[in-house]
């Protein structure tokens, strides 16, 4: 072989050598670039922890890591499985494109049925298996911390598709870290939850407060109040006393006066002609004896509210006798807002089991706010009760004619602290404790109302129609 020839051989081969060398350096920063963006992305799953707090479900977590794991290896679908934290049962949870859902959850039961599922669960790294027609592969991948396995990760790809270790390790990485956001997620929505559970206790407590304070209140009011009327008593039933013995007097002299005016004229007593007197006195004695039955009524009402008694549910509760002691004792405010106030009491009312002195309190609290809503005098108050024999129910109802109220001031408007007459010293806990004891006696309290038409509320009482006694409408009257 010529020197010639030899030479000619050896440039061949350094070509050659250079060629594959060059083509080997270029794999190798394909392979690196590759592999530094796989990092980049399976490290960026990281970036879902600061937002946790902005997602109400997985879908979004779950979509962002399809999309990274489809930059790293071509799938023709995806699909997660997740475990249902209260069954431990697995679920469908996501599938890309949607339509293989069927198709992949077909597979997943076959592997769920051969054993290969719960291998692939224990193995914590990529499986690859052939799916039932071995015409593609399918990739099983468990979603674990360190503590708890989340769900399963399912790739389907050509049955001759390769993929890279480095891939595979990549994909573990990006998993592990998708398992670590959906386990804080499930973090912050129990922690979120619980947060929830201790704002409503602490509202709860506040509200019980406020209720605890208005009831110190009420008792003060009451002490107060009975005072009031004992001193008030004494007085009253001296009136009672005398009365009648003035009208004696009087009916016993009138003779003598009358026989006096006969014979000497008419004469005056205190600026007024004795036949004015004579038409006037009866007349004053009728009003002194009615005025003073009806302070008397009030003093016994008032005695009676403001009773300290036990707040259990023991009395037979005359619904019809307990209104009429709640309009008298509210009877001035009802004259000063409306010219216009009718009662209706309905017939043959069971008595039922509760607490006398609550229920009159809830009627006080309903006349008061419809008093309270009327614009002017001409405007009318109406309550009434009834028996609904069917659903063995007594019901209240007061309606007025006020300036009513919109859907979102009735939303709010049994809230405790919530009022319309902030200016005029409403407190907002009159209705939160009505409907509080309504409910104490297992009843409703429902609110209707529209602005410009007036409210109607109605409460709803269970019977017990063999109780004792029944109203009647003859008996208050």
């Amino acid at each position: 072989m010529s020197a010639k020839h030899k030479t000619e051989r050896a440039i061949t081969y350094d070509k050659d050598r250079i060629q594959y060398l060059e083509e080997r350096i270029q794999y190798l920063e394909e392979v690196n670039r590759h592999t530094l963006d796989a990092l980049e992305m399976a490290a960026s799953i990281g970036d879902f922890q600061p937002n946790i707090n902005k997602l109400q479900d997985t879908s979004v977590l779950l979509s962002e890591t399809i999309s990274r794991i489809q930059r790293l290896i071509q799938f023709q679908a995806i699909a997660f499985f997740l475990v249902d934290e209260e069954t431990n049962d697995i679920f469908l949870a996501k599938a890309e494109p949607k339509n293989n859902s069927p198709y992949i959850q077909n597979e997943v039961d076959f592997l769920i049925e051969n054993g290969i599922y719960a291998w692939a669960l224990m193995e914590r790294r990529a499986v690859i298996v052939s799916s039932k027609d071995n015409e593609k592969r399918i990739i099983l991948h468990v979603m674990a911390t360190r503590s708890r396995i989340k769900g399963m990760f399912v790739g389907l790809m050509g049955k001759d598709a390769d993929i890279p270790d480095i891939s595979l390790s990549l994909l573990s990485i990006i998993l592990l870290n998708s398992a670590n956001a959906i386990k804080s997620f499930e973090l912050y929505n129990m922690i979120r939850g619980r947060e929830e559970a201790l704002k409503q206790a602490y509202e709860k407590l506040k509200n019980t407060q406020a209720q605890l304070v208005q009831s110190g209140k009420l008792a003060s009011i009451g002490q107060l109040a009975a005072g009031v009327a004992h001193e008030i008593n004494n007085p009253i039933t001296f009136v009672m006393l005398n009365a009648p013995i003035f009208e004696k007097v009087w009916n016993s002299v009138t003779p003598i006066l009358d026989k006096y005016c006969r014979t000497n004229g008419d004469f005056r007593v205190s600026g007024m002609s004795y036949t004015q007197l004579q038409e006037r006195v009866p007349l004053l004695l009728k009003d002194i004896k009615e005025g003073a039955m009806r302070v008397k009524r009030i003093v016994e009402n008032l005695k009676d509210f403001s009773r300290q008694g036990p707040s259990d549910l023991t009395d037979r509760v005359d619904v019809n006798s307990t209104i009429k002691a709640a309009v008298e004792l509210v009877s001035n405010q009802i004259k000063k807002s409306t010219d216009y106030f009718e009662v209706e009491y309905g017939l043959d009312i069971p008595r039922f089991k509760g607490n006398t002195q609550r229920i009159e309190q809830v009627i006080i609290n309903l006349l008061v706010n419809a008093c309270q809503a009327l614009p002017d005098k001409e405007r009318s108050i109406q309550i009434s009760t009834a028996y609904d024999k069917k659903a063995s129910s007594v019901l209240v109802q007061v309606r007025d004619q006020g300036v009513g109220m919109s859907a979102e001031v009735l939303q709010r408007i049994k809230d405790p602290f919530f009022t319309t007459n902030r200016e005029s010293g409403g407190t907002g806990l009159g209705l939160a404790i009505s409907e509080s004891i309504i409910e104490d006696h297992g009843g409703t309290m429902k609110l209707d109302s529209s602005p410009g038409k007036g409210t109607t509320a109605t409460v709803s009482l269970p019977a017990n129609p063999s109780s004792e006694g029944r109203n009647r409408d003859e008996e208050v009257k």
